[in-house]
């Protein structure tokens, strides 16, 4: 095996392993793990299951187009494997991130006042007493500070 084709295969291996790291890194508070809490709320398991789903065809369609190039079509190769990354990121990058503030935005929005468990709307309810929902109790300071546990203190309106 040529330097070249280990040299063609090993940069995009390492380019993903590199988003993946750079998404994972921080545990708890890595960005992934952020999106991921705030997705429980914005979307459906089969639609989180969709977007897994999604983004290992992207993995694969950034691979052929890799061995096509390896195999001398190379603008079409290429295309496919832009097309990959593209598909790759949107799936794993701004599609969690876009929910995620869309989410964000609504509970600042509404002082709060979502339930962390079930994301009812709690306002015009009193300030403190149980979903109608799910039945989890709450009270304006803990609703808060979970919301701020849950989206990480950059988020918190801040900055």
């Amino acid at each position: 095996m040529s330097a070249s084709v280990v040299i063609e295969w090993l940069i995009p291996i390492g380019a993903f392993g590199a988003m993946f790291v750079l998404l994972m890194r921080g545990g708890r508070r890595s960005l992934a793990s952020r999106w991921a809490r705030a997705e429980v709320h914005t979307g459906t398991v089969a639609q989180r299951e969709a977007r897994a789903t999604a983004a290992v065809l992207f993995v694969v369609v950034f691979f052929v187009g890799v061995a096509l190039k390896h195999f001398g079509y190379r603008w079409i190769g290429d295309g496919i494997s832009f097309a990959g990354v593209v598909g790759f990121l949107t799936i794993t990058v701004v599609l969690p991130h876009r929910a995620a503030k869309r989410m964000w935005h609504g509970v600042c929005e509404s002082g709060f006042r979502v339930c962390p468990q079930c994301f009812y709307s709690l306002e015009g309810l009193d300030p403190i007493g149980n979903c109608p929902e799910c039945g989890r109790a709450f009270e304006p300071d803990e609703l808060k500070r979970e919301w701020l546990e849950i989206m990480g203190p950059s988020d918190d309106g801040s900055g």
